[in-house]
């Protein structure tokens, strides 16, 4: 919905003065951390079958099996994915207190389409229904996007992963998110400190800033919010959503090593810690990996916004609070 801006006469004025003026400032998301060319050369490339596990000792957490494809493009903007998260420890169940507990999935199917979006479903045998999003009663869907909040998830803990793609698109159009498809962004987010990767902390939360800018860019576009309005919206939405990952980098490292038959392992721990993620990639031959066809979470929010028939700017008020 277009506004009517009433200006004072100075600023009228000027506007008729000027050779030319633009009507609004173009808003573009800030750019990711810059790529360490080093640590990309160690990275696994190629097809594989993907075997996983987080633990945060002997026993292991949650599982991961499935299919990758890195692709050639820089920050995998073509890789393509297929696998799933199982629960191994409470399956479908997690306890609250001694008295509630709280049905999740047990198991999550999540597929990334190459040069598209981070897919998620729930695919659990216990699960009574799938979750809902935005505009679920009226268009109910079993696939949601990983810049969903709602999106059904299981923990794998890889510290990559929910730094590049913390419910966000990517930080450019197909590359970034998802367990796997992040990994092409780990050059933007880790040093290589002896045979480690460490994380480098500015770099990495200014790629995370990147992916939870683009959210907010493409929410308040969804909402239908135009020029100057549109450009204060979505910086103040970046400025209440924006995360700090230092906490959660800290100790933290990875090793990658590959063995003669090109099997790649990348091991993730941290200091003082039993715990470990472990990724075993083993080279196979390309598949095709299923487009999911469904409604975005954005497409959603446009939606949400015209069932209401709300203006942009109650809708992010009341959505928000900003």
């Amino acid at each position: 919905m277009k506004k009517l801006f009433l200006f004072p006469t100075f600023l009228a004025l000027s506007v008729l003065t000027a050779c030319a003026t633009p009507t609004a400032p173009t808003w573009e998301a800030p750019e990711p951390g810059t790529r360490d060319k080093t640590v990309a050369a160690l990275l696994p490339q190629g097809t594989f079958t993907v075997v996983g596990e987080w633990s945060k000792g002997e026993e292991p957490l949650t599982a991961l099996e499935g299919y990758v494809n890195f692709g050639s493009q820089t920050d995998g903007k073509d890789c393509s994915a297929d696998y799933t998260l199982s629960d191994l420890k409470n399956p479908g169940v997690l306890k609250i207190s001694d008295e509630e507990t709280l049905e999740i999935p047990s198991k999550v199917r999540v597929v990334h389409n190459a040069g598209g979006l981070t897919w998620h479903q729930d695919i659990s045998t216990l699960s009574s229904g799938t979750f809902t999003g935005i505009a679920d009663a009226v268009n109910p869907v079993t696939w949601f996007d990983s810049s969903n909040p709602s999106a059904p998830a299981l923990p794998l803990m890889f510290i990559p992963a929910i730094i590049a793609g913390d419910w966000n698109p990517g930080i450019s159009e197909g590359a970034g998110t998802g367990d796997l498809c992040s990994i092409p962004i780990i050059p933007r987010l880790m040093n290589l400190d002896g045979e480690r990767l460490v994380f480098d902390k500015v770099r990495a939360n200014t790629t995370a800033l990147t992916g939870r800018a683009r959210w907010a860019q493409l929410f308040i576009d969804a909402t239908g919010l135009e020029g100057v309005e549109r450009t204060k919206t979505i910086e103040k939405m970046v400025a209440v959503t924006a995360n700090n990952w230092d906490s959660l980098m800290e100790g933290h490292f990875l090793l990658i090593s590959k063995d003669a038959n090109g099997v790649v392992e990348i091991m993730q721990r941290r200091e003082g810690s039993e715990g470990y993620v472990r990724l075993r990639f083993t080279p196979t031959e390309p598949r095709i990996v299923e487009q999911i066809i469904a409604q975005t979470y954005f497409e959603d929010v446009r939606q949400e916004v015209e069932n209401l028939g709300v203006s942009g700017r109650q809708f992010v008020r009341d959505s928000l609070g900003i």
